[in-house]
């Protein structure tokens, strides 16, 4: 009977498979989930800092054309998430995982970039433009970094991976909510204010950008591609074990077994496998759907809603500043708890 931290094997398995790599890749890919969940969680205060107000003229507009900038300034990036999400499907399958994150962080890196260029003079264009081109790259990592990590991972580990990649989208989403709360404490309204939530985009996104030079490419995809040699190398390299290891070669052939069953059941090719059968065609629609409100395959997520429901809180002026703040961040830290996804069965971690 093991603990919580016992592993349940599929077959024997090596210790070095449980080695530093294999949760570094994991970590690395994961600073993904941490720009997802700060960029959901930081424009909704920001849009109710006086500085930002000021700049861009928020008291000069009606109610409804001040509640459509807002709606806006937050909607848009959904959308681009979206279509990130779209994008990010055929990028990975034609160009592989790690290719397709050189593509995606890159675009966030330049909408983040972008927004820090608007002004009071300049107006929201490039606020707009950015949250757009952020929310591209935020939707086509967030669909390619849980496959990356599953196809690496060990399977008595794999749930244990896959959750990194939650709890860096919440540790974003926590910094997101408290930062703009951390500096109207200790900065004075200024441009300087507002832009450095907004500059504090660029530190997971180009982290990610750098460590993915640093990331190997899945082995499920080289070998789904036909490029064996490389595919086998990057396993032994993942695993930390040799190519003649028992461990490897049985693994090698279980991926076999998978890619060939794919390809007798749904057919090769991007398209035969997309219209294989209708029970695919509807998973796909209604994964699409799940995607819109945060550009990830999830449930619809109340991140969105919460992010404009703290501008419109703030915006009333209800209580003095401190509190409100306050306020909102508490019910943050319950979303937070009450979000986390902890991927146990019966004291084991559950392989998915």
């Amino acid at each position: 009977m093991g603990g919580l931290l016992h592993l349940v094997e599929d077959r024997p398995t090596p210790k070095a498979v449980y080695n530093w790599r294999v949760w570094a890749c994991a970590a690395v890919a994961s600073f993904a989930s941490c720009m997802i969940g700060y960029d959901s969680a930081f424009i909704g205060t920001t849009l109710a800092l006086p500085s930002f107000t000021k700049e861009f003229a928020f008291a000069s507009m009606t109610p409804e054309h001040l509640a459509l900038v807002k709606a806006n300034i937050v909607s848009v990036y959904q959308a681009g998430a979206f279509f990130g999400s779209l994008f990010a499907y055929v990028s990975s399958y034609f160009l592989g995982r790690k290719n397709s994150l050189y593509i995606f962080a890159p675009i966030f890196l330049l909408g983040a970039g972008l927004m820090l260029g608007a002004t009071g003079e300049r107006g929201l264009g490039l606020i707009y433009g950015g949250r757009v081109l952020a929310g591209i790259g935020v939707g086509g990592a967030s669909m390619i970094v849980p496959i990356y990590i599953s196809e690496i991972a060990p399977p008595a580990v794999r749930g244990a991976l896959v959750g990194i990649y939650e709890l860096g989208w919440q540790i974003g989403g926590l910094v997101g909510f408290w930062i703009n709360y951390g500096i109207s404490e200790t900065l004075a309204p200024s441009h300087s204010q507002w832009l450095i939530p907004f500059a504090v985009q660029l530190i997971p996104g180009g982290l990610l950008f750098v460590g993915a030079f640093w990331l190997h490419e899945s082995p499920r995809w080289l070998l789904g591609k036909g490029r064996r040699e490389l595919a086998i190398k990057n396993l032994c390299w993942i695993r930390n074990l040799d190519e003649n290891d028992m461990y490897i070669i049985e693994e090698v052939a279980f991926i076999d077994a998978a890619i060939e069953q794919q390809r007798a059941t749904m057919g090769a090719g991007f398209w035969k496998v997309r219209i294989s059968t209708h029970h695919h065609i509807q998973a796909d629609v209604l994964t699409l759907l799940s995607a819109v409100p945060s550009g990830r395959p999830q449930p619809q997520s109340p991140m969105a809603l919460l992010s404009w429901w703290h501008a419109l809180l703030m915006a009333k002026r209800l209580w003095h500043q401190r509190n409100q703040l306050l306020f909102a961040y508490s019910l943050q830290i319950y979303r937070h708890s009450r979000d986390q996804h902890f991927l146990l069965d019966n004291g084991h971690f559950r392989r998915c």
